[in-house]
């Protein structure tokens, strides 16, 4: 996903302002700098689709992470912990097509599809072929959307 400078910045500041427990609006100045250069809500009109891809990291390869994210505090490996922050991130990108690698089968039945359903999206798991696996991929679609 590509976003401008700024909007990364106040996306990391509400990331951050929420695992506080503290969250507080955003400052004037990026309000109005995301108000220049996003469309009015609702106003995005036909011409544009906001597609997003991410990776939640399954909870299968955890064993692994402090290898491959030594910067991470361990606390935030925890799925409870983890997917929040994450729906939280996705939810901030008002996506029309939501791609998600890595997902637990059992965190898509009992977590992103409820939510995203709530959202207003459909959506389909697929498992890993070839493996014995329990993670694969998710599609989810805004219904609105189309």
């Amino acid at each position: 996903v590509a976003c401008s400078r700024a909007r990364s910045a106040e996306l990391q500041s509400l990331r951050e302002a929420w695992l506080l427990g503290h969250p507080s609006p955003p400052s004037s100045a990026s309000s109005s700098s995301a108000a220049q250069s996003m469309p009015a809500e609702g106003g995005r009109g036909t011409e544009v689709l906001r597609v997003v891809s991410y990776n939640v990291l399954a909870d299968t390869y955890r064993h692994s992470w402090l290898d491959i994210f030594p910067y991470c505090n361990p606390a935030f490996y925890r799925p409870e912990l983890r997917l929040q922050h994450a729906r939280f991130e996705l939810a901030n990108y008002d996506s029309d097509i939501l791609c998600l690698q890595e997902i637990d089968r059992r965190w898509f039945e009992n977590y992103w599809n409820l939510h995203f359903g709530y959202d207003g999206y459909i959506g389909h798991y697929t498992e890993k072929v070839g493996q014995k696996s329990t993670e694969g991929c998710a599609l989810f679609v805004r219904k609105d959307a189309f």
